[in-house]
Formats: structure tokens, C-alpha cells, sequence
């Protein structure tokens, strides 16, 4: 394989951090209302905070870094928002997902 070549196999997780960031952008920038960015928010750190639950006993580097991509992508994308209170309801939201999945109240079979 020459050394210009994309390897998608190895560096899988810097693609999907820069996939998710360019997302976020695009979401961030396409909603106007800023009550309407913090449920998209919200949103997205329950939807990381189930995959941090699927990955607890074996959590990788990967996905700390595409959450990373994600919630940096939807800052840059909402510039003159509440920078602080974004990234809080991102993690609220992650927290929230990971100890509902760990009392039991919500579960998913695996494919």
C-alpha cells in the first residue's frame, strides 16, 4: 500500500472525529433557535452515553476522541452561544444514558 493511501482500517476513529465534527457543525449552524441546540445536544450525549455504556469494560481512546470531534464540531458551529452550558448538557445528557442503562431501565440486544 503506498504511503499516500487513506488507511480507514487503522485510523478509523480520527475519521469518524472529523465525520462527527463536520455533523455537528451542520446541525449547529442549521438551528437557529438555541433552546432547539441544547435538545440536540442533550440528544447526542445520550446517544454517547449508551455507547459508553456498551464500551465500559473495554473503553477505548476512539470514543472519548470522536465525543471529543462531536461536541467541538457543534461549538464551532454555534460560535457566540453558551460554550459552557453546551458542552454541560452534552455531558449531562452522556451521564444521565450511562446509569439508566446501568440500573437496568433501558437495555438492548446485541445483533
Amino acid at each position: 500500500m503506498s504511503k499516500m493511501a487513506l488507511d480507514l482500517f487503522n485510523n478509523w476513529a480520527e475519521y469518524m472525529m472529523m465525520f462527527f465534527l463536520i455533523l455537528a457543525a451542520v446541525v449547529a449552524v442549521s438551528t437557529r433557535s438555541l433552546a432547539v441546540s441544547f435538545i440536540i445536544m442533550f440528544l447526542f450525549g445520550l446517544l454517547f452515553g449508551r455507547f459508553w455504556y456498551k464500551q465500559r469494560k473495554n473503553f477505548r481512546f476512539a470514543l472519548a476522541l470522536v465525543m471529543v470531534g462531536l461536541v467541538l464540531g457543534f461549538i464551532l458551529g454555534k460560535l457566540f452561544g453558551y460554550t459552557e452550558v453546551i458542552i454541560i448538557i452534552f455531558f449531562l445528557g452522556a451521564f444521565i444514558s450511562y446509569y439508566i442503562h446501568k440500573l437496568g431501565w433501558i437495555s438492548s440486544v446485541e445483533y
